[in-house]
C-alpha cells in the first residue's frame, strides 16, 4: 500500500479516483501479486493469464458500471512501477485499447518485443521513467545471454532479474523504445535535456505527447518513492484537460452540453499491482 499512498496527494489535487487491482499469486512469494506483463513476471506470465481482460472488462470497466459513469465522461492513466510497468506498456499498445484510456506512465518496464511497436496504433500520450543504474529491469534492455556470458545476473537466462526478456535474443534499451513512441505519436523531432541526475527526452512537434526520464543514479527503487511526482502530476493534468476539452467539442458538435461532473479515474500500479 506504501506504493499507492506516494500517489494519493496527485489524485487529490486531481480530483481523480485510484483504482488498483491485484493480479495473479505467485506460489513460490509469500508476498508477490502480478500481471502477465509478457517479458514480467510470476506464475501470471507461466500461465498465460489473460489480464488485460481482467483488468479493462473484469476492473475498469465494472467499476464504471457500478458507479454509474458515463464511459464518454471518464479518462484513465494508467502507470506501474516494475512489473506494473510492463503491463501499463502493454495496454497501451494493445489494438483494443479502449477509448478511456488517454494515457500511460510506465516506470522502470516497458516491452520489447520491436514487432508491439510496429504495427498500426493510434497515439497515445506516455511518459515513461527508468533509473539509469537499474540493474534489476536494465535500462539497456533485457535479453537472452549465453551460459557462459558474465552479463547474466545471477541464475538468469538474461542480463536482468528473474529470466526477464528471454524471449527476446537482442536487447531494446529504454531510449529506443521510446525512440518507437515517439514515431507512433508522429513527433518530428525528440529534444534532450540534461539537469543533475536526470536527462529527459522530450517529442518535439508530435500528435500526442511523448516523454522519457531518465534519473541517472536511481536504482530498482520507486516502489515507495520515485522523485518525479510532482513532474507526473503536472503532466497528468494536461493530459486530463486536453481529454476533457477534447469531448467538449465532440458533444458540442452533437449539440450536448457536457455536464459538470466530468469523472477522471487515475489507475494505479506497484511493483506487483497495476492498474487499468
Amino acid at each position: 500500500m506504501n506504493e499507492i499512498r506516494k500517489w494519493e496527494t496527485v489524485a487529490n489535487s486531481l480530483d481523480a479516483i485510484i483504482i488498483s487491482p491485484m493480479g495473479t499469486k505467485t506460489i513460490t512469494e509469500t508476498s508477490k501479486f502480478g500481471f502477465n506483463g509478457i517479458e514480467c513476471c510470476g506464475d501470471a506470465v507461466a500461465n498465460e493469464v489473460d489480464d488485460l481482460d481482467f483488468v479493462i472488462n473484469g476492473v475498469v470497466n465494472l467499476f464504471l458500471n457500478q458507479a454509474l459513469f458515463s464511459s464518454n465522461h471518464v479518462h484513465v492513466i494508467a502507470t506501474g512501477f516494475s512489473n506494473g510497468g510492463f503491463f501499463t506498456s502493454l495496454m497501451g499498445l494493445s489494438n483494443d485499447r479502449p477509448d478511456w484510456l488517454v494515457g500511460i506512465v510506465p516506470m522502470s518496464g516497458y516491452q520489447y518485443d520491436i514487432n508491439s511497436y510496429l504495427n498500426a496504433h493510434q497515439p497515445l500520450p506516455i511518459f515513461m521513467h527508468h533509473g539509469g543504474s537499474d540493474s534489476f529491469v536494465n535500462p539497456n534492455g533485457c535479453c537472452i545471454q549465453p551460459e557462459d556470458s558474465n552479463q547474466r545476473m545471477g541464475r538468469s537466462r538474461t542480463n536482468c532479474y528473474g529470466d526477464m526478456g528471454i524471449k527476446q535474443e537482442s536487447c531494446q534499451s529504454v531510449q529506443s523504445v521510446f525512440q518507437l513512441w515517439s514515431h507512433i505519436n508522429g513527433c518530428k523531432n525528440i529534444k534532450e535535456e540534461v539537469r543533475e541526475s536526470i536527462k529527459c527526452y522530450d517529442g518535439d512537434d508530435c500528435i500526442k505527447p511523448a516523454n522519457l526520464c531518465i534519473w541517472v543514479d536511481a536504482k530498482h527503487e520507486w516502489g515507495e518513492q520515485f522523485p518525479g511526482i510532482e513532474m507526473a502530476e503536472q503532466w497528468m493534468e494536461s493530459v486530463f484537460v486536453h481529454a476533457e476539452s477534447n469531448n467538449i467539442m465532440l458533444e458540442q458538435r452533437s449539440d450536448t452540453q457536457i455536464g459538470s461532473d466530468t469523472s477522471y479515474a487515475l489507475s494505479l500500479a506497484e511493483e506487483t499491482r497495476i492498474g487499468g
